[in-house]
């Protein structure tokens, strides 16, 4: 633990402004373990969460408090030597001592203190590391060795009662000697088998097949004096009814002058159910490390493990150890499916368009999802241009897709744009960018086709041009506008809030595309005034459902993570909230997974402030991005939406939809609420609902809606409960 101190410090008496002490503590908020500066006094300056969580006492019973004054220390002798080290050596490192919690419960803790000036004074900063569970394991485990003195006679009546088998072997004359106890744990009758039995006719009687091999290695083992043989061995065996048993096999060896060992004392215990205890820990460890790093749809490797891929890559060609090349793939046409057939069919071919590009790709080659109709494949070591062509071909026929549905058939092609790495780009971000910009390329030139990148490629760029002075003249032209989809509450079945979704109809462009125009307002810096413009519409909006009688509709505003990013995010929240007389809990911040791809000190930092005022914090699409439990579970979000993708496979595939279980119970373990998007069977409502979905929205329930509509929505749902 002090080697976190000694990164911070490196244990230097160092000055520190009350920003950069600002810093500090917000630094330190986010651990997991307790947070303290301390006067030389003893006097509390702050804490964390986890001191609190530790000790037992608020925050603001801690602050200005001695620590002598709250009865902390539980031992006076460890205290002093503390104190004593303290006053030598100027720190403490990973020093174990005992705490009094404050309902009176001991914690053991890993205490580690150094220095630091503040103001002028000398300060301490404390960490400690709750290792009570690890303490505890210890004496346990020390009490079980000491139970292994007690006579043979105690211990076999011990044994009987919790499923031990005590034995003894003697290597020399091969014999193994077994108490009752031992048969009992093999469902096999002592009469029958008696007490004595060489080595390998247990091993053969009654091990597993699969670790026989293992036990006799063993046996080798113990004929050598300059090997060590593990004190304990876990391995199967098969009872006398042919169920298959896990035991743990503990041992302790008597060994001559000459180092043989010429006894073994030992017991079998049964540990079927903590075998299988683990093994869902594992898989449940599986599933969330596959929610983390691979695409829901697909099964292929998402945007964050793409990421990591492609730095090391970019790495080892910075030092000229690779090179290699990207596909950039983009699905053509891909929305008309989605406008024509619903989402569902535009899934359908996402999904085939993943299965086929898996099977085609060079062996090792790395292919993952980007977006939802983008697909990145990074081929190692592979920079020539004739045989990337000849990839590049290969995959372009196979990627062409005839697809039905409804009677409506579509012919769908795919464009790619190919950069070669480090020539094209130095960096993650560059070389898909460059990419991206081929593609886009080879799009321009009809779609079906492939590009490599030239630096000449400028006709894309000019487009994007055009569409942000398009963006930047939306908002004096009024082009932009809001509707509302209806958040209801699957208990009651009424509206508990609204999300606020932006619309753009651009008089030169027409209806564009969210997923077109945000990256590029993001791109260009005119996420800030687009997004203040939202903040200030969703506002409003929550101020006329107050002056139609609903004050306790919540209205989700989505804010960008470049947003959030601003100096003046918290300000410009806080004046929208007061120009439109509302409550801070009618306007919902709405955030996805990317914003843990910026600081996420400062993120945190922004957040809480948010929270602070009383604004509820939404985490929008779980599961299409970051997807790192501990940094997205490290921030102030109280509410988890979960993404359509993952409620279309409910019917579809069960395996997949067991995700969905797991999410709402990780979010109800953080004390979360969950909203289900897209929900738009009936099925998905009550696979939802059974499994302790507290919220949806989606088709099922309604469109999303114009002002007016969303109001006449409301007045109808007040029209029907009150009849009924």
């Amino acid at each position: 633990m002090l080697a976190l101190l000694d990164g911070i410090f490196g244990f230097q008496v160092i000055r520190k402004s009350r920003k950069k002490y600002l810093k500090l503590t917000q630094l330190f908020s986010m651990l997991s373990d307790a947070f303290a500066i301390i006067r030389q006094d003893g006097t509390y300056l702050e804490v964390n969460e986890g001191f609190t969580r530790m000790s037992g006492f608020d925050r603001e019973e801690l602050l200005n408090k001695k620590c002598s004054d709250l009865g902390l220390w539980l031992d006076v002798r460890e205290q002093r030597h503390f104190e004593k080290t303290l006053r030598h050596h100027g720190r403490v490192r990973d020093m174990t001592v005992k705490f009094c919690h404050r309902n009176g419960h001991t914690v053991y803790g890993l205490l580690s203190v150094c220095c630091m000036m503040f103001n002028g004074q000398c300060c301490y900063v404390a960490l400690v590391r709750d290792v009570s569970e690890l303490v505890l394991a210890e004496q346990e485990r020390k009490q079980q060795e000491e139970d292994l003195l007690i006579s043979r006679n105690k211990l076999s009546a011990a044994a009987g009662l919790v499923g031990l088998g005590p034995w003894e072997y003697e290597p020399d004359l091969d014999i193994f000697k077994f108490e009752d106890e031992f048969y009992a744990l093999y469902l096999t009758n002592t009469a029958c088998e008696g007490r004595y039995m060489s080595f390998d006719t247990y091993v053969n009687k009654f091990v597993h097949p699969e670790d026989r091999l293992l036990l006799k290695n063993e046996k080798n083992i113990l004929s050598a004096t300059d090997l060590e043989c593990p004190a304990d061995v876990t391995h199967r065996i098969i009872q006398q009814g042919g169920e298959i048993r896990n035991v743990l096999v503990r041992r302790r060896f008597t060994r001559n002058s000459k180092g043989q060992v010429i006894r073994v004392h030992g017991i079998n215990q049964d540990i079927t159910e903590w075998v299988s205890i683990e093994k869902q820990r594992s898989q449940q460890a599986e599933l969330i490390k596959q929610m983390a790093y691979f695409d829901s749809l697909t099964g292929l490797a998402n945007r964050h493990s793409l990421n990591e891929y492609l730095d090391r890559e970019m790495e080892q060609a910075k030092l000229g150890n690779t090179a290699g090349s990207i596909l950039f793939i983009d699905i053509d046409d891909l929305k008309l499916v989605n406008d024509t057939c619903g989402h569902t069919a535009g899934d359908m071919v996402i999904a085939l368009i993943a299965s086929r590009l898996q099977k085609i790709v060079p062996e090792d080659a790395f292919v993952a999802r980007l977006g939802s109709d983008e697909f990145i494949v990074v081929l190692r070591e592979l920079h020539d241009r004739n045989k990337i062509s000849q990839i590049v071909n290969v995959i372009s026929k196979s990627l062409k897709v005839d697809h039905e549905n409804s009677g409506t058939r579509f012919q769908l092609t795919v464009s790619i744009g190919i950069a070669i790495f480090p020539h094209d780009g130095d960096s993650r971000e560059v070389i898909i960018k460059n990419a991206d910009n081929a593609m886009y390329a080879a799009k321009e030139g009809g779609k079906n086709s492939w590009q490599f990148y030239t630096e000449g490629m400028l006709r894309e760029t000019y487009r994007r041009i055009q569409l942000i002075d398009g963006l930047r003249c939306g908002l004096e032209r009024e082009e932009y506008t809001l509707v509302y989809q209806p958040q209801i509450n699957i208990t009651t079945g009424r509206v508990s809030g609204f999300e606020a979704l932006l619309r753009w109809n651009s008089a030169e462009y027409g209806s564009v595309s969210p997923l077109q125009f945000i990256p590029i307002a993001e791109q260009s810096g005119l996420i800030h005034s687009i997004g203040k413009w939202v903040l200030h519409e969703g506002c409003l909006f929550a101020r006329r459902l107050v002056d139609e009688g609903w004050d306790n509709i919540c209205v989700a505003v989505n804010v960008s993570a470049k947003q959030v990013e601003d100096d003046n995010f918290i300000s410009i929240v806080r004046n929208a909230i007061q120009e439109a007389g509302i409550k801070p809990q009618m306007l919902g911040i709405e955030l996805t997974e990317s914003i843990c791809m910026s600081s996420l000190e400062r993120a945190n930092a922004k957040l809480m402030q948010l929270k602070q005022l009383g604004i509820p914090l939404l985490l929008d699409d779980f599961g299409t991005g970051f997807s790192s439990l501990s940094y997205l579970f490290g921030l102030p979000f109280e509410t988890l939406k979960i993404d359509k993708s993952f409620i279309d496979v409910i019917a579809s595939d069960p395996k997949r939809a067991k995700v969905i279980s797991s999410i709402i119970g990780m979010a109800h373990t953080m004390n979360m609420n969950v909203i289900a998007e897209g929900v738009e069977t009936e099925s998905q409502l009550e696979y939802l609902s059974a499994n302790g979905c507290g919220y949806a929205q989606g088709y099922l329930f309604s469109k999303p809606l114009t002002e007016a509509d969303a109001i006449r929505f409301m007045a109808e749902e007040r029209e029907a409960f009150s009849l009924s």
